[in-house]
């Protein structure tokens, strides 16, 4: 028992000289910055740049297309840009939390469509999945609660659903979401 105290007392008096050491060695280092002007490099004038004035936009950039896009009645959509092109609309759409599952032995995808757009926006929507070599493997077609695979988003969120017909598993593979080339994208009329 005498030589578990004799021992604590000389850890206890090591540890004390080991940091009445460590602060002398602290006081004695200088950590402040130095500044040496032998050493250290002129500052250099850099010119400040000259104001510009903003170039005036082109005629043709402010140009609607003058080829009218089929199935739209104006060149200028509910928000101000100029609509130039058939997939124009698909910048409104854009899609969150899309999960394919399996389930009772069938393949299923859920997910979010969310549109920006002010009016409700017209199209059809597939699901293309493809293998290891890119090639297309199976394809089905996006529909809203109601069944309807014509879908009729309004601005804000839409949940799409899709049963897949396969006798593969689709879990590992890549998938995209495709607009229907033949129904387009477009404002319901």
């Amino acid at each position: 028992m005498q030589k578990k105290t004799l021992y604590c007392k000389k850890g206890i008096l090591f540890l004390l000289l080991a940091g009445i050491c460590l602060c002398a060695c602290g006081c004695l280092v200088r950590t402040a910055p130095v500044l040496r002007p032998e050493l250290t490099p002129a500052p250099t004038q850099t010119p400040s740049p000259t104001p510009q004035p903003t170039p005036e936009p082109t005629p043709t950039e402010a140009q609607p297309s003058a080829t009218p896009v089929a199935g739209v009645d104006t060149q200028v959509d509910a928000l101000g840009a100029y609509v130039s092109e058939a997939d124009h609309f698909q910048r409104y759409i854009s899609f969150e939390k899309i999960q394919v599952y399996e389930y009772a032995e069938d393949t299923f995808l859920d997910g979010i469509a969310i549109s920006t757009y002010p009016e409700v926006l017209s199209c059809g929507i597939d699901v293309v999945f493809f293998d290891e070599d890119g090639e297309e493997i199976n394809r089905a077609r996006l529909q809203t609660r109601d069944g309807r695979y014509v879908l009729n988003l309004a601005q804000g969120e839409t949940v799409l659903y899709a049963q897949i017909n396969t006798d593969i598993t689709l879990l590992d593979k890549d998938f995209e979401l495709q607009f229907n080339e033949t129904l387009g994208v477009f404002p319901k009329s």
